[in-house]
């Protein structure tokens, strides 16, 4: 993967000031990692869930028009595992990771650019039907409470 053109701390910045001109899935990726790693200590991680999904909702809204969206099942999955690689690489590459870049260059952690890996766990029809993700989403909503 290429070096990025701006730093971590100027990514986030752009992201959250809704300035950042480009989403893909590699800017997800980027965004939640960020969150994971600079906001483990603001408390309970529901309150890292909550804020990251606010500003990644915000950031949609405000980039109405673009190819940007939404999706809590998929946004949530993305998350889980993530901190899933997080952790596991703690025990193959015991240092700190100090960028997204080292991070996803780290080759146990390179099957998260593909993606579309969440529809190997979850079908198209549940995620994206209207009548399945409409009922798969209040499911997911009584289960974060």
């Amino acid at each position: 993967m290429a070096e990025p053109l701006e730093t971590d701390d100027e990514f986030l910045a752009a992201f959250q000031d809704k300035s950042l001109a480009r989403w893909d899935h590699v800017c997800q990726m980027r965004i939640t990692w960020l969150y994971l790693q600079r906001y483990r200590d603001m408390g309970p991680r529901s309150k890292i869930v909550a804020r990251l999904f606010d500003d990644l909702k915000a950031f949609v809204n405000a980039k109405i028009g673009l190819d940007v969206t939404f999706h809590t099942t998929v946004a949530y999955f993305w998350l889980q595992l993530i901190d899933f690689h997080i952790m596991t690489s703690k025990k193959s590459h015991p240092s700190e990771f100090t960028s997204f870049h080292e991070f996803i260059s780290f080759a146990d952690n390179r099957e998260l650019l593909r993606d579309e890996l969440f529809l190997d766990f979850y079908s198209h029809s549940l995620l994206f039907d209207q009548d399945t993700a409409a009922e798969s989403v209040r499911i997911f909503s009584l289960l974060s409470l």
